[in-house]
This record gives C-alpha cells, sequence and structure tokens, in this order.
C-alpha cells in the first residue's frame, strides 16, 4: 500500500493520487468513510468506461446491419444443429 500525503488546497485539503491507478483529469470517484478506512469507489468510471468500449464495438457494424428475417435462419440452424447433437448424446447415454 502506498502513502499520499494529504495537502492543503484552499480552505479544504486534497490528495495527489498517481497516474499509475488510471484515473484521467475530470473523473469522478465517489469517497466514503468506513472507520479509519476511506474508500475511493471508481465503480461509475469502470462502468463509463466499460459502455464506451460497448458502443464503439457497435460502431464496427453500423454498416453491415442485418434483419430479423436475415438473421433467423442462421439461429435456427445452429439451434437445431445444437438439439440434434443433443439428442445423439441423449441417445448414447452421455
Amino acid at each position: 500500500m502506498k502513502s499520499i500525503k494529504v495537502i492543503k488546497i484552499g480552505n479544504s485539503v486534497g490528495i495527489i493520487l498517481p497516474s499509475s491507478l488510471g484515473l484521467k483529469n475530470g473523473d469522478t470517484i465517489r469517497a466514503e468513510k468506513k472507520g479509519n478506512l476511506f474508500i475511493l469507489d471508481t465503480t461509475p468510471n469502470a462502468k463509463e468506461h466499460d459502455r464506451k468500449l460497448i458502443e464503439d464495438s457497435f460502431k464496427d457494424f453500423e454498416n453491415h446491419l442485418i434483419t430479423q428475417a436475415e438473421v433467423f435462419p442462421i439461429v435456427q440452424e445452429y439451434v437445431c444443429d445444437s438439439q440434434r447433437s443433443n439428442a445423439r448424446e441423449n441417445e448414447n447415454g452421455n
């Protein structure tokens, strides 16, 4: 665990967090005190980061849309193959 010195900032106090923690300028973290522990929660930042990654991944497919009617035969074939395979396994006693 790393020691971080508390410094005076105007009428308040603050800490400077090392960049190795992965926070960026403008990030918001939740702070909570439990007994002698201070908990700094970056969960909202992690969720925002994950949401952005997911949205960016969908951008790859924007020009390659497939309709439900087009995808149904593909999915149905996969499901039917899977069901046949499971039925064979059950017949063989697996």
